[in-house]
């Protein structure tokens, strides 16, 4: 009887164990994923609000999108090309710009790949899109070309302590 119970006590023992360390690994996963979900998230909200400031400020110095083309879209390369894995770095891949620039009469200013062969941009894609509005009036529609790209050395070695705590 002596030895059932002690042999009943080590399976309990070992399962509350094997338990314990499946939950915390399942916990650590969920707390990693939201971690690295909320991060992005942020990321792209802050890029979002950097270009739409960007422009916002190009439509107000100059009442209109005339060259803006040409003065804007110089600016917008290059933070695509600051949000290339470090691999790229040195290499110009001739991307396009992450936003697209859209007027109020839904015109292509700045094309990305997602309006890339459109003059006129149709309402169902507009609707996906950042309202610009000066002074109360929509001027324009930003238009976001995916999810952000790959972190910078920084980035990851926040999410990486973030996870190790």
């Amino acid at each position: 009887m002596r030895h059932q119970l002690r042999s009943l006590l080590s399976k309990l023992i070992f399962t509350f164990l094997l338990v314990s360390i499946a939950g915390t690994l399942i916990t650590s996963l969920i707390v990693y994923t939201s971690n690295r979900l909320a991060f992005n998230r942020l990321r792209q909200e802050q890029r979002e609000a950097a270009f739409v400031d960007e422009v916002l400020a190009y439509y107000e110095e100059n009442g209109s999108w005339q060259n803006a083309d040409l003065l804007l879209r110089d600016e917008l390369e290059s933070a695509a090309e600051e949000d290339l894995p470090p691999e790229f770095e040195g290499v110009q891949p001739n991307l396009p710009p992450p936003f697209a620039l859209v007027d109020a009469d839904n015109n292509v200013i700045i094309p990305n790949r997602q309006v890339a062969g459109f003059t006129v941009v149709p309402p169902e894609i507009l609707s996906s899109g950042i309202v610009l509005e000066v002074a109360g009036e929509q001027v324009g529609v930003l238009l976001l070309d995916g999810p952000v790209s790959a972190l910078n050395a920084a980035e990851a070695e926040f999410l990486a302590q973030t996870s190790r705590a």
